[in-house]
Parts: structure tokens; C-alpha cells; sequence
């Protein structure tokens, strides 16, 4: 088991903004912003990994915004990354794979805001999570507004083939998925009414619609408030701000399909 103390490079480079770690017996990812790396000796020693270089694969430009996931039930690492234009990869990896490779043998998919019908939109703030059958996906659709839900069967992700995905959109922005969460999908957003939350649910069978219900909770501060890391630093701006939108569209959501095209497993 590794322990992470603290965050020691976040006050002089700023390297350390919005990490993410995943593991699986001796392998492990690790990203921030701007950089991931990978361990093969239970986190002892890290190489790096470059998302700029894989960006390249598409003819894209890296920007940010990254995740790492061990997903049991697809025996896989699961690595998403932001492009300056827009769209974000997902690539998966198992353990088996990044070792052997030494950290350059992925799967990867390119998946654009056009695979949901967003025409004038970039992505941004993708987080991932997994329930017992899917890969759940939330990003945000800031030029058009709100933000998509999408899981994508576990089992085609496995296999490494086209991969059939459903999806919903919700006019709310931020959508945070939940973790672990079995045989049923949460996810949740702060509402226009800051003293609520709404929760999505979504049941993992394939005809199930997303719900959708409001929970009450204690007053959020939405301007000057902060957060402080062990060593004290504060990690959100002064005027950092909470946006998000919410348009009442009952308690059933519809859900469309996006078809997912697997890229050739790559070396580099």
C-alpha cells in the first residue's frame, strides 16, 4: 500500500493541480494536470507518460483535465485526457499491458462532442466512474450549455471493439459521477437553488431511463470561499465561483446512443 503524505510540488510549480492516482497490485497511474506517470514497483520509482505525445496520435494539441481508474471488472486502467480542440481520449491499458510495454501499449478511443450531437462545443471537466456493467463518462458542454452523461458497456470496452454508448444530457454543468456504486449509476450537481442538490440515478439495465431528484443540503458559499491542502495551501482562486444550470425537465430523462470507434492498440 502506498500512503500519499502530501502534495509537495503544489506550491512551486503548480504541477500538482487536480491529481488523480489509480492502482492495481505493483502498477500504478498517476496524473495532474499537466503530467501522468506510471510505476511498475508498487510506486517505489515513476516514469513518466506524455499526453502531449498521445494527443499527437489524433493531430490534436494536449490541454488538461486528466483521469485515471482501476476498473475491476474490466481488469483495466482507464486514462482520459483533454485536447485543446475539443474532443478527449480514453485509453485503457491492463496491468499486464503497461508492464510489459513499459508504459506505451494502450487502446485508445477518440470521442468528440459530435458523438452527442454537440455541433458548436468543446469539452471540458471530464471525471469517470464505474458501476458492476459500465464506464460512466460525465463532461461538460460549456459553449452549448449543461453537460452529457455517458456509460459505455464494460464488456465491449474488454473486448477492445466498437463500443455502443448511451448517453443523456442535462442542462446542469459540474455533473460529478459516483464511485462503486454496483448495479446502478449516481451522479450529482449543485442546482440553480444553491441549497440543493440534484442526483441522477440510473439503473444499469439497458432499457432503464435516468431519474432525476433534489436533495436538500446546508448552504453553499458560491464566491471567496477556500480549501487548504495539509501544507496550508490554498488550492481554489479567491474568486472562484460555482455555475450551474438547471431547467426542470421532469423526473425521467431520455437517453440517445453514440457509436464509440476503438483506435488500433498503439506503441509508442
Amino acid at each position: 500500500m502506498t500512503t500519499i503524505v502530501r502534495n509537495v510540488d503544489l506550491a512551486p510549480t503548480h504541477q500538482g493541480l487536480e491529481t488523480c492516482a489509480a492502482q492495481s497490485f505493483d502498477v500504478s497511474l498517476y496524473s495532474g494536470n499537466w503530467f501522468a506517470a506510471f510505476s511498475v514497483d508498487d510506486a517505489r520509482t515513476f516514469s513518466a507518460l506524455s499526453p502531449y505525445d498521445f494527443m499527437k496520435l489524433e493531430g490534436e494539441a494536449f490541454c488538461c483535465d486528466q483521469r485515471v481508474e482501476f476498473v475491476p471488472n474490466l481488469g483495466s486502467f482507464v486514462w482520459v485526457m483533454l485536447s485543446m480542440e475539443g474532443p478527449l481520449i480514453l485509453a485503457i491499458a491492463t496491468p499486464d499491458e503497461i508492464r510489459s510495454s513499459n508504459g506505451t501499449s494502450w487502446t485508445y478511443y477518440h470521442i468528440t462532442p459530435g458523438h452527442f450531437r454537440y455541433e458548436r462545443s468543446t469539452f471540458d471537466y471530464p471525471q469517470i466512474s464505474y458501476g458492476d456493467g459500465y464506464l460512466y463518462l460525465t463532461v461538460d458542454a460549456p459553449e452549448e450549455g449543461g453537460a452529457v452523461i455517458v456509460r459505455m458497456p464494460l464488456g465491449q470496452l474488454a473486448e477492445r471493439v466498437t463500443v455502443n454508448a448511451q448517453y443523456v444530457k442535462t442542462p446542469m454543468s459540474f455533473v460529478c459521477p459516483c464511485h462503486r456504486t454496483q448495479n446502478i449509476g449516481w451522479f450529482a450537481a449543485l442546482d440553480t437553488d444553491k441549497s440543493q442538490i440534484r442526483a441522477f440515478s440510473w439503473n444499469e439495465l439497458p432499457s432503464s431511463p435516468v431519474q432525476s431528484f433534489t436533495v436538500n443540503i446546508a448552504s453553499v458559499p458560491v464566491l471567496d470561499f477556500s480549501s487548504l491542502t495539509p501544507d496550508e495551501e490554498d488550492w481554489l482562486p479567491p474568486t472562484c465561483k460555482i455555475n450551474a444550470k438547471y431547467h426542470r425537465r421532469g423526473s425521467h430523462w431520455s437517453r440517445d446512443g453514440a457509436r464509440l470507434e476503438r483506435r488500433p492498440q498503439i506503441r509508442r
